[in-house]
């Protein structure tokens, strides 16, 4: 799985879920936790406000300030993002699919690049 894909991952779950755990997120994601941590590391030093926190009420945590915006990536970025995450879809892992229409929405893109590509599983069945 493309470390692209991990982040943007990691960032939607903490935003929907406001805490998560790294051996959760690493079975979801099918990476290690040690991956896990090296990502949350990666958003650190991107500028995301997350943080690990140790103990009995510890996770992975987004700040309270974090807010998303559509203008951190140019239009051929979010291009880019939107289908990657389509093609994440595709394989099987279905919770992306909010992720894609929220970033779709939010980059005012949806109908031009929703419709733009068509995406058929050719995995195999679980």
């Amino acid at each position: 799985m493309n470390n692209l894909f991990r982040l943007f991952y990691i960032m939607h779950y903490l935003t929907m879920h406001n805490k998560a755990n790294a051996m959760i997120l690493a079975e979801q994601l099918e990476v290690s936790t040690r991956t896990i941590y090296r990502d949350i590391n990666t958003l650190s030093a991107l500028g995301f406000p997350v943080y690990a926190q140790s103990g009995r009420d510890g996770g992975i945590r987004l700040l309270d300030t974090h807010h998303l915006s559509a203008t951190f990536v140019d239009d051929a970025e979010q291009d880019q993002i939107i289908l990657a995450l389509q093609n994440l879809a595709a394989t099987n892992l279905k919770s992306v699919t909010p992720l894609v229409n929220k970033l779709s929405s939010l980059f005012k893109k949806r109908s031009r690049t929703m419709d733009r590509y068509r995406f058929f599983n050719l995995g195999s069945r679980r």
